[in-house]
């Protein structure tokens, strides 16, 4: 069905981790340490990572996250509503609290536009050591993402990521 540019998918769920999902469980939290997805046969596609998934009766039930081609549509994963709601409470009352320390760190993103020799070059432009740029560089190719710094103040931390960005490198700055 398409609305306005909208567009819906159905599909049946097929499992939430390790074991099915049933309707008694949507909104109950999971008593597991492990994150919990569903596993459904609803066609996703590259660009529907971060929307709903629905029950029959339009209930937010997980949050799509992955797409596995190789199984032919039923490998369509969503992290669950009550992980995504734990995950959120969480984020707010870290937020909120006033005795937990914040770190501010300047990350670096990996790209695949800019060649370790130019990012070696930006990173040492700021101000960093050779050793510490190639750290960060590969923390980022390894992982996504990789530290640059961590700061005292927000005000330093934007000045460098000014600085990188402004050298078309892919930073950001973050509060932890």
């Amino acid at each position: 069905m398409s609305f306005a540019g909208k567009a819906m998918t159905m599909g049946v769920p097929a499992a939430s981790g390790d074991e099915a999902q049933s309707e008694e469980k949507v909104g109950q939290e999971s008593t597991e340490d492990k994150p919990l997805y569903l596993v459904t046969d609803a066609a996703f596609a590259g660009g529907m990572s971060g929307g709903p998934l629905l029950d029959h009766a339009g209930r937010v039930v997980g949050i799509n996250t992955l797409v596995r081609p190789e199984l032919r549509g039923i490998g369509n994963y969503a992290i669950s509503s009550n992980v995504a709601m734990k995950a959120i409470e969480d984020i707010v009352a870290r937020a909120s609290s006033p005795e937990l320390p914040s770190s501010i760190k300047l990350v670096l993103y990996n790209d695949r536009f800019n060649t370790r020799a130019r990012v070696s070059t930006q990173l040492q432009a700021a101000g960093l050591s050779a050793a510490d740029a190639e750290e960060a560089m590969l923390a980022a190719h390894q992982t996504g993402r990789g530290v640059i710094r961590e700061f005292e103040s927000v005000e330093e931390a934007e000045e460098m990521r000014a600085k990188l960005a402004a050298a078309d490198l892919l930073v950001e700055v973050m509060r932890v």
